[in-house]
């Protein structure tokens, strides 16, 4: 989504995995694409940006790149104070709501009502609940993202959107009584660049 963000051309390239029926995965399966994730990335971990000679890994470091090398993009917000906000929910996104990833990986393409099992997943969503509020609650007039226009945070709090989605989490349950979570949440998974994506990495019937 960020590389997106920054209207540049570049080459997008899939690694696929095998499921089986129920969306699981063999060891077989694991094993292939761990393999494969290994001849890409130096920490067997996706995504990796190839940008000539060098290798970018870790969706922290790329977003960082990118951000140098499109300036005019303007992937972080241009005011100090919106830009400190927008790095510390991407430092967040990145690196918390470890239990919720545990017990929810991640699977776009899945539609499920899942019930949480473990009461750290629960806290997960909740303070998801209040992060998103709180910050569209303070700048819904700038637009229609975390912080108003679309930025590098949005793109890192993405993933959970598509994880509650696929689980049937309801973030009403979890605080959101006014809806303002579930309407952050929807808008970003209505992005043309998101749809365009999700079309590209849908399986094969």
């Amino acid at each position: 989504m960020i590389l997106k963000a920054t209207g540049a051309p570049f080459e997008e390239e899939l690694i696929e995995v095998e499921a089986t029926e129920g969306r699981q995965f063999s060891p077989q399966a694991k094993r292939a694409f761990i393999t494969k994730l290994g001849e890409v990335s130096p920490n067997a971990r996706l995504p990796v940006l190839w940008h000539n000679d060098l290798l970018v890994w870790d969706t922290a470091s790329i977003a960082e790149y990118l951000n140098e090398l499109y300036p005019e993009a303007n992937l972080w917000p241009s005011d100090p104070v919106s830009r400190a906000i927008a790095r510390s929910v991407t430092a967040e996104m990145h690196s918390c709501f470890l239990a919720l990833r545990r017990e929810c990986r991640m699977d776009i393409f899945l539609r499920t009502n899942f019930e949480l099992q473990d009461e750290k997943s629960h806290n997960d969503v909740r303070r998801m609940v209040r992060l998103y509020s709180s910050l569209r609650k303070r700048f819904k007039d700038r637009g229609a993202f975390l912080l108003g226009p679309w930025s590098i945070a949005d793109a890192f709090v993405l993933p959970e959107a598509t994880r509650l989605r696929s689980y049937g989490i309801s973030l009403r349950e979890h605080g959101d009584e006014d809806g303002i979570a579930q309407a952050y949440s929807d808008t970003l998974l209505a992005t043309p660049h998101y749809l365009e994506w999700e079309g590209l990495s849908a399986p094969v019937a």
